[in-house]
């Protein structure tokens, strides 16, 4: 079996972790906004801070790469 190398160059500590921080900055955020918050608009804005890592999830789930594939 070939082994596929799918990056040419070696990935630095910011594009490891880039999107998880901000997907964990977003869920502080939104956990924030339902705590503290008042009125609907504080409501939407903690609604859509907290589905968007679930939404990320999902769309990783059904689109994502699948690594071990060998063309």
């Amino acid at each position: 079996m070939k082994r596929t190398n799918f990056s040419s160059r070696e990935k630095s500590l910011r594009d490891i972790f880039a999107i998880p921080l901000v997907l964990a900055a977003l869920t502080v955020f939104g956990l924030l906004a339902a705590l503290i918050g008042e009125g609907d608009v504080w409501r939407v804005v903690s609604w859509v801070a907290l589905a968007a890592p679930i939404g990320v999830i999902i769309r990783h789930a059904a689109f994502g790469r699948n690594p071990r594939r060998v063309e």
